[in-house]
């Protein structure tokens, strides 16, 4: 039987306790990407003075460049870590971060080509009906997690994933979307506590002074800090439900009859 919400929700959170050191080593080197996507997109946000200082051009391929370099480095990193959070989850021995990113640089292109052909998928999805585009999302939503764990490449991947959600989407989709939720609204919380003093402080400057830019630039790197302290969780359900699903196939493949084997009477 498949595992329920409910369980990988409190699975989740009793492996995060356990191994929280380990994790939050994945998350501060997950920081350096992530921090230097949101200091630029905060920063440039202020977007007409942007380019007044660099020119519209330079302005959008300022942050196009971090964009894509820090998202490629941000994937590369998380791929690590979901090899990581498979060792916690089946109790085996803990790969050192370093050495699990390195040996992780080879899913970086098979990852990158999956999560192009999701998206738009489900984008061709939304724009169609916006239903298939669900529907598409749940299909391949564990690409990543076969590329990752079990060496699959891009195109194998989304049909891998699509296999093992086949024949049980709703019951995926619960799985999916329940915790989900719940971390979703923690990791809301967190963010609105934190944010909210920020905001007051920000408002007594001048939009535009140096004062302004390093307290929005400030308030910025505190909320991705809060933000991954709850990444842990929201990939560890994921991955859980992954190997769960991978212990209890929806389609049972029979194998090939031997050659040997005697064949049936024909029916007369």
């Amino acid at each position: 039987m498949l595992i329920s919400a409910k369980e990988i929700i409190v699975k989740s959170i009793d492996l995060y306790k356990e191994h929280y050191l380990l994790y939050l080593r994945y998350m501060l080197l997950l920081f350096v990407p992530t921090g230097i996507i949101a200091v630029a997109g905060s920063v440039l946000g202020s977007f007409a003075q942007a380019v007044l200082l660099y020119g519209i051009g330079i302005t959008i391929l300022i942050y196009a460049v971090v964009f894509v370099t820090g998202t490629l480095v941000s994937m590369w990193i998380s791929l690590a870590f979901i090899k990581a959070l498979s060792e916690t989850i089946n109790k085996q021995q803990q790969t050192n971060p370093l050495q699990q990113i390195h040996s992780s640089v080879k899913y970086i292109v098979p990852a990158l080509i999956a999560s192009v052909l999701t998206s738009l998928a489900v984008l061709g999805g939304i724009i169609l009906l916006i239903i298939p585009g669900i529907i598409f999302a749940i299909w391949f939503a564990f690409a990543m997690y076969n590329i990752a764990l079990d060496d699959a490449e891009a195109l194998e991947s989304l049909h891998n994933s699509k296999e093992l959600v086949q024949g049980r989407w709703w019951e995926v989709f619960w799985r999916l979307f329940a915790p989900g939720v719940v971390f979703g609204v923690l990791a809301i919380v967190a963010q609105w506590i934190i944010n909210w003093p920020f905001g007051q402080l920000l408002e007594t400057f001048q939009e535009g002074d140096v004062s302004f830019a390093l307290l929005l630039t400030l308030a910025t790197l505190v909320s991705v800090a809060v933000g991954l302290l709850i990444t842990p969780l929201s990939s560890l359900a994921p991955t859980i439900l992954y190997l769960e699903l991978k212990k209890t196939p929806a389609k049972m493949k029979f194998p090939t009859p031997s050659k040997n084997a005697p064949s049936e009477p024909p029916l007369k």
